[in-house]
């Protein structure tokens, strides 16, 4: 027993420097509500000889967000493909800690977004509010409290209906095709569950290590959650943007860190057990050189809370709060029965975060699920869905694959 007390003070510790680190970073940050936007996706894109496009969207509770397009026809060879793009659109949205950036690091070649351009889609690449593209809000600074007061929760309810609105609009009739990875997954999943209007707006969508039910999840976030239940993490840090540097990835690094140093100094593959099937020096590099786009605190909060419970529900506010909010003393379970929409899930029975066991209760709560691909391969973990060159065979060609079945009805 000693030596658990011991334990949970000298992790009581690092969580109060967190939060101090979370003070510092706050008053370092020049942003303001008016602060103008990085367009380094759209400037890659351009790099790599195809046309692109930078919009903003704003949501209904005030968020701006930043999205981008590679836009069909996007260079003179591909000018036959415009007939077929007219008809398909494809949006993409990124995972935990990530943009729209992380997509685009494969290059032409090997990337999902170039890919699919390639074969006359029009590309949709989104962007969560709180991440770097997404920092702007119309009535608060993104220094104050009241801007990180959300979850993937309020993705799904609030930045995907505003974008899929903006994009229907702003761009030609076309059938809309959604692929999520990771974080991308969960909101849209809130999204179909709280808003089955939504079910006829998208004919397919496809989940790449879909994060929903999270029971069996291992490593650093598991550990965390773990020790949650002990020292109440909310209480000594502020509820705000969620740091990947300082106090937390101490505790990541001193408990999970093995082979590359400098892999460890990325938090979101320490977290996921990534960067084994990065190979390639350079883009290796330039994986390193990204650094998370950023989240709010009680983005992971609620993840935690899926992990301890089990069950996929609404963030929990503790009970007088839960009350308060839903009229019940446990936070409701989403109704993942409402979803109508055609679902294809891509798994990883490597995946740290997306456990094979989570995904076939997952599964099992779907009831219009037309594939699931588990991928067998060993050391192919949650970020190497976007990021492994041998994503292109084991993820890629497999989600063009269900997107042509889709397309013809199959």
């Amino acid at each position: 027993m000693k030596n658990e007390d011991e334990s949970t003070r000298s992790h009581k510790k690092i969580i109060l420097q967190y939060g101090k680190n979370l003070l510092k970073s706050k008053k370092k940050s020049k942003s303001s509500k008016h602060a103008k936007l990085r367009t380094d996706a759209e400037e890659f894109i351009r790099s790599k000889g195809y046309r692109a496009e930078t919009h903003t969207v704003n949501t209904i509770d005030g968020y701006v967000l930043t999205i981008h397009r590679i836009v069909p026809m996007s260079n003179l060879k591909r000018m036959h493909d415009f007939r077929k793009s007219s008809k398909q659109r494809v949006i993409l949205h990124h995972g935990l800690l990530g943009s729209s950036d992380d997509w685009l690091l494969l290059g032409p070649e090997y990337a999902l977004p170039y890919l699919l351009s390639d074969q006359g889609y029009d590309v949709w690449l989104l962007n969560a509010r709180g991440n770097k593209y997404a920092r702007e809000h119309r009535s608060n600074f993104m220094t104050s409290n009241n801007f990180w007061k959300f979850s993937w929760h309020e993705m799904g309810k609030y930045d995907l209906p505003a974008v899929i609105k903006y994009i229907s609009k702003s761009a030609y009739k076309a059938d809309t095709y959604f692929i999520g990875h990771s974080m991308g997954a969960t909101a849209l999943l809130v999204l179909l569950s709280t808003r089955p209007e939504y079910n006829r707006k998208i004919k397919s969508a496809i989940l790449l290590a879909p994060l929903a039910f999270m029971y069996n999840v291992k490593g650093p976030l598991k550990r965390l959650t773990e020790f949650h239940s002990h020292v109440n993490i909310s209480t000594l840090i502020d509820d705000n943007e969620f740091l990947t540097d300082g106090a937390f990835a101490q505790i990541l690094n001193e408990d999970f860190c093995e082979g590359l140093v400098k892999t460890c100094s990325d938090t979101l593959l320490l977290m996921s057990d990534g960067g084994k099937e990065i190979f390639d020096a350079n883009l290796r590099r330039t994986i390193l050189h990204r650094k998370p786009a950023g989240t709010s605190t009680r983005t992971i909060l609620h993840y935690m809370q899926l992990i301890k419970s089990g069950f996929f529900r609404r963030f929990d506010y503790g009970k007088i709060n839960n009350v308060k909010r839903y009229f019940l003393e446990e936070p409701p379970n989403y109704e993942l029965e409402k979803i109508t929409v055609p679902i294809s899930l891509i798994s990883s029975e490597s995946d740290w975060l997306a456990r094979e066991p989570d995904i076939t209760t997952l599964v099992t709560k779907l009831a219009s699920v037309k594939v699931h691909h588990v991928i067998r391969n060993s050391n192919f973990d949650h970020m190497d869905f976007i990021w492994s060159k041998r994503s292109l065979r084991l993820v890629f060609e497999p989600v063009l694959d269900i997107l042509r079945r889709a397309i013809k009805g199959k």
